[in-house]
């Protein structure tokens, strides 16, 4: 009937035993992680959308994502965004140029290209996006005909980052709180200050 108390105690002793082991993960992952993901690159994304031209011919949209998904993984279009790039055959560009977005019970197929700037993502979008359709309609006689319905326009702004200033002020506010949950002991605070080796 205890056992709550006893995974309480439990928690507690670990708390205490490794104090600075918390209080470096909650650093790393509340402060540097953040910090790091703000001071990268900027990344431009640019979306086509493929759709049909006609009447689909299946006789439920269910299979039509993974299609698309099958389609655009084959290999065709990993191997256009390669050459488009210069980049050797073994290259990795999916989905870090590239990416397929898909919905169920919709027929539009998004494209998205990636590129250190908006010229570059839009490139990545409109080639991804020819091969993709190219290789979708060598499914024409039992799926559909499909085009690129809408092209890729030029972005005007990076992809928002994934952390920032308040990522990084709650992993402080984080730690802080790690610091005061943490036993009043001396010893066990300036654990949480100089990790003893």
């Amino acid at each position: 009937m205890n056992g709550g108390a006893d995974a309480f105690g439990a928690l507690g002793w670990g708390l205490k035993k490794y104090a600075w082991l918390v209080a470096l993960f909650v650093i790393v992952v509340g402060v540097l992680v953040p910090f790091a993901l703000t001071r990268g690159a900027d990344v431009y994304e640019a979306r086509a959308q493929v759709g049909p031209t006609g009447q689909i011919k299946l006789p439920n949209l269910d299979p039509l994502p993974r299609l698309g998904e099958s389609v655009f993984n084959n290999g065709a279009v990993e191997i256009a965004l390669q050459q488009a790039l210069g980049e050797q055959p073994d290259a990795s560009v999916i989905p870090s140029r590239a990416e397929l977005v898909t919905a169920l019970d919709n027929v539009v197929f998004t494209v998205v290209g990636r590129g250190p700037n908006p010229e570059a993502a839009r490139h990545m979008a409109e080639v991804a996006a020819a091969t993709f359709t190219v290789e979708l309609n060598k499914y024409s006689s039992s799926v559909g005909l499909f085009q690129i319905q809408k092209a890729p326009d030029l972005p005007s702004k990076p992809v928002a980052k994934i952390g920032g200033p308040i990522t990084i002020v709650l992993g402080v506010l984080a730690y802080l709180l790690a610091w005061f949950i943490m036993p009043a002991d001396h010893a066990y605070r300036a654990t949480l200050v100089a990790p003893v080796a």
